[in-house]
């Protein structure tokens, strides 16, 4: 089962090497806080799912793509 922890994501390490090959991303770090809600590991980059509220308190989900889920578990990472 997920465990469900309020985090913050800074985030840098995401955005910079997209900006190679993905249009509009910006390069500059993005800081979210929220709670991690899935942890999804498919290609080509695995994705984190995060719940926020916004300034009104509407509930919005992020999906944050990150590295190839074969470099996440060479680190460490896991779905769990």
């Amino acid at each position: 089962m997920l465990k469900r922890a309020a985090v913050v994501l800074i985030v840098p390490w995401v955005i910079a090497p997209a900006s190679g090959h993905h249009a509009g991303a910006s390069g500059e770090p993005v800081t979210i806080e929220g709670v991690v809600t899935a942890v999804r590991m498919v290609n080509p980059h695995a994705q984190i799912l995060v719940a926020v509220s916004n300034e009104t308190g509407e509930r919005l989900e992020w999906i944050v793509s990150t590295a190839p889920p074969a470099q996440l578990r060479y680190l460490g990472w896991t779905s769990a």
